[in-house]
């Protein structure tokens, strides 16, 4: 076996492994009675804690990062990456980044079933109360994924230090502003939005190391050290 074959293989095992590891957590915090009290306790601090601007943010992600927001997000940032890395099969590539560990987490979030919070023990609802399961998070999972993408793309693209780590801070900030707008609007558990944090990583590397991006397929000038 190969070392690119056997690291691709290490990977997906890991994210086999993580997949199920989060799976059965969702399917044991679900019959808790415990921790469901425990978490409500939490969005009713959120719920107490609302602001316009807050309002603002929250509202502004549940729109871009819902199920259509996403789909025009992720081909802006195909683009983009394309454009960057001056190649359109980067901008394929970061479809397929973003869109298998998002989809992964839709088929968790139908294996575990977990209801949304109960919205009649929230005063400040801002908006409805959605339709699909609520564990992992969805917005969390695609926010997680974009930023990830782009920074995968750019360290295959052998971009320079300075702009991968502003890369990866941007998402990690992504990330955890969305995972706390979920909250703020009441439709998500703390464990949802912490599995999606979880999850979603490790899914990413997999991907990335499944298909990894070929050497050859650089331009000329990121073969060059900087």
């Amino acid at each position: 076996m190969s070392g690119r074959l056997r690291h691709a293989v290490i990977w997906v095992v890991v994210a086999i492994l993580t997949s199920v590891v989060v799976i059965l957590f969702g399917l044991w915090i679900r019959g808790s009675d415990a921790i469901r009290g425990a978490e409500l306790t939490v969005l009713q601090a959120f719920d107490a804690g609302h602001t316009p601007l807050g309002d603002a943010i929250a509202l502004t992600i549940n729109l871009g990062f819902g199920p259509y927001g996403a789909i025009v997000v992720t081909l802006v940032a195909a683009a983009v990456m394309s454009f960057v890395a001056r190649s359109w099969w980067d901008g394929v590539r970061t479809i397929v980044l973003i869109g298998v560990p998002w989809g992964v987490v839709e088929i968790v979030k139908h294996i575990v079933q977990r209801p949304r919070p109960d919205s009649t023990q929230l005063l400040d609802r801002l908006v409805p109360d959605p339709e699909s399961y609520s564990y992992p998070s969805g917005h969390t999972a695609f926010a997680t994924a974009l930023g990830l993408a782009v920074v995968i793309v750019l360290l295959d693209h052998h971009a320079r230090r300075a702009t991968v780590v502003t890369a990866l801070a941007v998402a990690v900030f992504l990330a955890l502003l969305t995972a706390w707008s979920r909250m703020y609007l009441g439709v998500h558990q703390p464990t949802d939005v912490t599995a999606s944090l979880v999850l979603i990583p490790v899914l990413a590397f997999a991907v990335r190391a499944v298909w990894p991006r070929s050497e050859s397929s650089l331009p000329a000038h990121a073969h060059r050290p900087a």
